[in-house]
């Protein structure tokens, strides 16, 4: 009996898998381990490049405008570059700061307009930063506890098996009791995610980094989540969290940074530091013979007395001199009395109170500091201002207001941050405008690089390789269904490139769309690839990458890569009108004029309060409007196809190792030996443009785009093929009759 797995395996063995490819940072940046597939472009490179210099610390700023149509891919292109950073970064990585357009330049008018919109964006760009440290250092804060979780459990496992009875009971005490640790640990971790918004204390915050042992390396190093953490902890007999180190100190200081920013933002943020000093000096002198008396006194009024007496004795007689010196020693210890006493006194008081100016006034010296700790902390802030197209529909003026911001903050998003300005290809095509009528305009310094999203069909058909799974042993095997596979995986790219045309957002609409419940190329879209739809699709597809491929665009392409998006779309004017139901194409002279508004059209240029034209100079609007005229004539002339098929894939071998794109399947789905007459003069099948007018420039569609035609526009000899059998049985009547 067949099971669920094994009709799942069958089901692998028979049909084409869609995979859903991640997207890049899908969930979170903290997991730089997944790669998500992204279609290659030179765009991307140079993104990649300037963010791996900006972590390394070699540039101090870069600011990034990246254009393109809507649903180009250019916010997928930059959260690329951004994953791709991170997994090639050592220690600083790129921490995304989302910023949205029309929030960050709201409508301001009147006087106080330019402080109005300088003081948004300051606003904006705080509470993106402190959004996005949060978010992640709070990702981290878990993801390190799971970690540590898996390491444990590894640890216990390894540790354990090959020990005695008493060694594994050691072991598994001191992994039950951190097992302990880490449940409390995970608490924690919830506990931080919900007062991280809050604008918790310092204190606060060093307790949860303290308590989870991640003071010394930090949230962001993985040197406290390995089997090797808990080996040492277990030998020496305390953790190796205790080791020398600041990264997790430099993660808290930003965080403090930021909250107190924040704070700013979201209510009214006081602080008072007052300083009071106070003095007091004392001196005091002072001398006293009162200690001294009762040693002294004695001995001097003997002396006194015997001086006395002695005066008196070569004066007097015996009796007077002797009662003189009694009276002069008696007078003299009652006298004798010395005292010295001195006294000096000085008072200092001073105060000083500090009210610290906290207002959003204060963001422009405030950011650039915070920046820098979010640096010190091993993260690099990176800041996408995307949607700024639909401030642009808002107001009409994106590029006066985007003026206006920068002018004031150039320092801090060319030279201390790394900004990217995600706009359309109207805003693209002004700015060129603008450096085409003034030398050095004010715009010409505000980005230090412009890039225009649109990838190659190279990159394209890379990207559906990815998407496209084949089961190897389909692969490998050579049945006729296994063939059949392969063929419709080699053929479904240039169908699903062609109805999409070569847009990114519609491509992953068209592999949504034929994709089935269980993941699966639908079977509508294989048959459909069987019959004259498919075969225009594939027809129209290829024909487009080979004009494109030309030497002169390709060298085009070499000198202005952004060239590109005008070629793509000339190159699919044929196929827009096809779409619209126009019956005829009109590629004369006279149409020139009518393909150049088309041109204009798609670059936004007429659209809303756009107040520029498209400059086009007429040698770049005549070398478009040839490669059209040779997509024409390829799709309406067999030979003339398969001339530049066969010069296409010699040129091709001839520059490139790769082999020749279009043989096999693809060259088989072209049709083209169908398209040619046979003996009898009868087209099979015709290819999807037919002309109307000899060697005019008039073309008119053999099919509508579901592969419908009029049988007798198809093959205009059908009307008479009923009476064909009759008309050679009457042949072959009268050669009898004229034989006889």
């Amino acid at each position: 009996m067949t099971g669920p797995s094994s009709a799942v395996a069958d089901r692998r063995l028979t049909s084409i898998l869609i995979r859903q490819l991640p997207e890049p940072l899908a969930g979170t940046q903290a997991a730089p381990e997944t790669t998500a597939a992204h279609a290659e472009s030179r765009e991307l490179m140079r993104l990649v490049g300037e963010l791996s210099r900006y972590c390394k610390a070699e540039i101090s700023g870069r600011s990034f405008l990246i254009a393109g149509h809507r649903g180009a891919g250019k916010t997928t292109l930059v959260a690329a570059a951004v994953e791709r950073a991170t997994r090639a970064a050592s220690g600083v990585r790129p921490l995304l700061v989302p910023l949205h357009g029309p929030s960050l330049l709201p409508r301001a008018e009147g006087d106080d307009a330019a402080t109005d919109d300088l003081r948004g964006v300051l606003e904006q760009i705080v509470l993106g930063l402190h959004r996005a440290l949060a978010t992640h250092l709070a990702g981290e804060y878990r993801r390190r506890v799971v970690e540590r979780v898996e390491a444990l459990a590894k640890w216990e496992k390894n540790a354990t098996s090959p020990r005695d009875a008493r060694s594994r009971r050691r072991v598994t005490r001191f992994a039950e009791r951190r097992r302990a640790e880490l449940r409390d640990a995970f608490e924690l971790a919830a506990q931080l995610e919900l007062e991280l918004f809050e604008s918790p204390t310092p204190l606060r915050l060093n307790e949860y980094w303290r308590r989870g042992g991640f003071l010394p390396h930090g949230v962001g190093s993985g040197d406290t989540s390995s089997e090797w953490y808990y080996a040492t902890w277990f030998a020496d007999g305390v953790p190796a969290r205790d080791a020398l180190g600041d990264r997790g100190l430099r993660e808290l200081v930003a965080l403090v940074s930021a909250s107190h920013a924040y704070q700013r933002i979201s209510g009214t943020f006081t602080r008072r530091e007052r300083l009071a000093e106070s003095g007091r000096r004392r001196a005091r002198a002072g001398w006293s013979a009162d200690a001294a008396r009762a040693v002294t006194l004695p001995l001097v009024s003997l002396v006194a007395g015997g001086l006395a007496g002695g005066a008196l004795l070569t004066s007097t007689d015996g009796l007077l001199a002797t009662l003189g010196g009694i009276a002069t020693a008696a007078a003299t210890a009652g006298t004798l009395r010395l005292s010295v006493d001195t006294e000096r006194t000085r008072r200092m008081s001073w105060e000083q109170t500090f009210l610290p100016d906290l207002s959003r006034a204060t963001l422009d010296r405030v950011i650039p500091l915070l920046i820098e700790r979010t640096r010190a902390a091993g993260l690099a802030p990176v800041f996408v201002v995307d949607e700024l197209d639909k401030v642009d529909a808002e107001s009409g003026d994106l590029a006066k207001r985007l003026r206006r911001a920068v002018r004031h903050l150039k320092k801090l998003v060319a030279e201390s941050a790394f900004f990217c300005f995600l706009t359309d290809r109207s805003y693209y095509e002004e700015l060129l405008r603008l450096d085409a009528s003034r030398v050095f305009a004010e715009e010409y310094t505000f980005y230090t690089h412009r890039l225009f999203v649109s990838y190659d069909m190279l990159a394209l058909h890379r990207f559906l390789d990815s998407a496209l799974f084949v089961a190897p042993e389909v692969v490998a095997s050579t049945t006729s269904e296994a063939n059949k596979i392969k063929d419709d995986a080699a053929v479904l790219p240039y169908i699903l490139l062609h109805r999409s045309r070569a847009h990114t957002i519609d491509l992953h609409r068209e592999l949504l769309l034929h994709r089935d419940a269980e993941g699966y190329v639908a079977p509508s879209l294989t048959v459909v690839r069987d019959g004259p739809a498919g075969w225009n699709d594939v027809r129209i597809q290829v024909a487009a990458e080979i004009v494109l491929d030309g030497r002169e665009l390709r060298q085009r392409f070499e000198r202005d890569p952004a060239f590109r998006r005008l070629a793509h779309d000339a190159v699919y004017y044929l196929s827009r009108t096809w779409r619209e139901r126009e019956q005829t194409v009109d590629l004369s002279d006279d149409a020139l004029s009518r393909f150049e508004a088309y041109l204009r059209s798609r670059t936004g240029a007429e659209r809303g309060g756009s107040r520029w034209t498209l400059e086009l100079s007429e040698k770049d609007l005549a070398l478009l409007f040839q490669a059209v005229r040779s997509l024409a004539e390829m799709l309406s002339n067999p030979e003339a196809f398969r001339a530049r098929l066969e010069e296409h894939q010699n040129d091709w071998e001839g520059r490139t190792l790769d082999p020749p794109p279009y043989e096999g399947a693809i060259f088989d789905a072209l049709q083209l030996d169908a398209a040619m007459p046979d003996s009898e003069g009868v087209v099979t099948v015709p290819l999807p443009l037919a002309r109307t007018d000899g060697d005019a420039w008039q073309f008119r569609w053999v099919y509508d785009p579901a592969g419908n035609g009029d049988p007798e526009e198809i093959d205009p000899e059908s009307r008479w093929r009923p009476y064909a059998a009759f008309a050679r049985e009457f042949e072959t009547f009268l050669r009898g009759l004229g034989a006889s």
